[in-house]
C-alpha cells in the first residue's frame, strides 16, 4: 500500500490504527525513522568546522577517507556525507582510516556498491551490488539480466515451509555470455542473511556462474539452492552457445 499516514491511534487493546487515505490498517507495532546526523566531540567543532561539510552534516572526504579540506582528519562510517549506515562497512572503513593514515600504502574505502545490506524481518531480506536490473544496465551493463530460482524450486525451503516467501535472485553481466558475472544479488527468506554472504564473495572476486554451479553444495540448504541456480543458468548457457546451425541426426540400434 503506497500514501501517507494521516492519523496514528492506539487502541483499547493495545494495537495501533493508522489512517492511510480511506483506508484503517490495523496493526501491532510501529516502527518509524527520523534519521541521523554526525555529533562531533566537544573541542572538536571548531577543527572539523573547518573540513568539508555536506548537506546532512557528514564530512566530505575522497576515497582514501581524508577530508577535502582537512588533511590530517580521516571519517569512516556514519560521519560520512551519504555513507550507507551499517556497522560492517563502518568497522572495515575504520581500518582502512588507520591504513591510509599511518601505515605504507592506500586502500579505498568508499565501496558502497560492495556493501551488504541485511533487513532482519520475516522473512529476511539480503542484498549486495545491483537490485535490479535497471539500476545494473544504468551503470554501464547494457546487457544485465535477472534470473530467478523461487523458494518452491529450493528443497529447504520446501521442508521448512518457507517456500512462499523465500526466492533468490542474482544479476547477471549479459544475457548469453558462458562468461557473464554476477554483479548483484537478492535473498529472501529466514536465512536471506547468511546466503548473501556467498553471492558477496562471488561478485568480490568475478566468480562466474560456472564456478558457482562446480562448487559443490550441501543438501537440503538454501547454498544448495544458489548453486543449483547457477547450474541450470550456465547449462542452458553451454547448450545454446553449442548448438550447431544444421540439423543433428541421432540414430538408435537395438541389438
Amino acid at each position: 500500500m503506497k500514501g501517507r499516514p494521516e492519523r496514528v491511534m492506539q487502541n483499547e487493546d493495545a494495537s495501533i490504527s493508522i489512517q492511510v487515505g480511506e483506508t484503517n490498517l490495523q496493526v501491532d507495532g510501529l516502527l518509524y525513522s527520523i534519521g541521523r546526523a554526525p555529533i562531533f566531540p566537544n573541542g572538536l567543532e571548531r577543527v572539523i568546522g573547518q573540513a568539508a561539510i555536506g548537506k546532512k552534516g557528514g564530512i566530505l572526504v575522497n576515497e582514501y577517507l581524508r577530508a577535502k579540506k582537512v588533511k590530517n582528519i580521516y571519517a569512516c562510517g556514519d560521519c560520512i556525507e551519504g555513507n550507507p549506515q551499517f556497522t560492517h562497512y563502518a568497522g572495515k572503513q575504520g581500518w582502512y582510516c588507520i591504513r591510509n593514515a599511518f601505515l605504507v600504502g592506500k586502500s579505498n574505502g568508499l565501496v558502497p556498491e560492495m556493501v551488504l545490506r541485511v533487513t532482519f524481518t520475516a522473512p529476511g531480506i539480503g542484498g549486495v551490488g545491483f537490485a535490479t536490473v535497471e539500476e545494473a544496465r544504468a551503470k554501464d551493463f547494457k546487457k544485465a539480466v535477472a534470473i530467478r530460482k523461487h523458494g518452491t524450486h529450493i528443497d529447504r525451503a520446501v521442508c521448512d515451509d518457507e517456500n512462499e516467501t523465500t526466492y533468490i535472485e542474482l544479476i547477471l553481466s549479459d544475457g548469453k555470455s558462458k562468461a557473464a558475472k554476477i554483479i548483484g544479488g537478492t535473498c529472501v527468506g529466514p536465512r536471506a542473511g547468511e546466503t548473501i554472504c556467498e553471492i558477496a564473495l562471488v561478485i568480490n572476486n568475478k566468480i562466474t556462474l560456472e564456478y558457482v554451479a562446480d562448487t559443490i553444495h550441501p543438501y537440503p540448504t538454501n547454498g544448495f539452492g544458489l548453486q543449483q541456480l547457477c547450474s541450470e543458468e550456465a547449462t542452458k548457457r553451454f547448450v545454446n552457445s553449442n548448438r550447431k546451425d544444421s540439423k543433428t541426426t541421432v540414430e538408435f540400434r537395438i541389438q
